[in-house]
């Protein structure tokens, strides 16, 4: 923050839902965003919570990461993402597992283990990076880091599949799923 009687920056700590602005705390790749509830949601880096900020810019809630994954993660913080009308976090430990988390009550902040994997077999060792989840079903996209190859793991069916080999020099830490989005707009009717 600037100080006019020291001519200065100097580190203020900023206390409520909104010291994360200040401090620059927005992940600029890895974990995504999500849009749940009508806010935006996303992980504040350096941090074990996930801001909810509503579409003027407000901060709502601070929603605590679920407390086993609590720095219990890869190099990158978790994941998150909107599958099935809810927030999810996935924890990415370097084990090669996958801990996949709901919030199950959006209020209390109350977050629900949905699934456990371990990943196994050639390549996983060598890292992954979590880069989407589907927005109707219990389908995770993974890229594996060695190897450039783009999979999905399917929860419900526990079976991973090879969707891809992606070319060197894919940049696969921003990653947009496409969601089809049908709107009947008046301007565009004749009415």
């Amino acid at each position: 923050m600037w100080s006019h009687t020291a001519c200065d920056w100097n580190e203020h700590e900023e206390q409520g839902l909104e010291g994360w602005r200040q401090k620059g705390l927005i992940p600029c790749q890895g974990p995504g965003h999500a849009f749940v509830n009508g806010m935006l949601h996303f992980i504040i880096s350096e941090k074990d919570e996930i801001a909810a900020v509503d579409v003027q810019g407000t901060t709502e809630k601070l929603i605590p990461v679920p407390k086993p994954a609590e720095g219990n993660c890869w190099g990158v913080p978790g994941y998150i993402a909107q599958s099935q009308g809810r927030l999810h976090y996935i924890n990415q430990e370097s084990d090669a597992r996958l801990s996949i988390w709901v919030l199950q009550d959006y209020d209390a902040d109350k977050w629900v283990l949905k699934h456990r994997v371990k990943l196994r077999g050639v390549g996983w060792k060598n890292g992954y990076h979590v880069i989407a989840m589907h927005p109707d079903g219990n389908v995770v996209f993974i890229v594996q880091r060695g190897n450039l190859k783009l999979l999905s793991y399917d929860m419900d069916h526990k079976l991973v599949r090879v969707i891809s080999t992606l070319k060197k020099g894919s940049c696969v830490d921003h990653v947009v799923p496409y969601v089809p989005h049908f709107l009947e707009l008046s301007v565009l009717t004749n009415k």
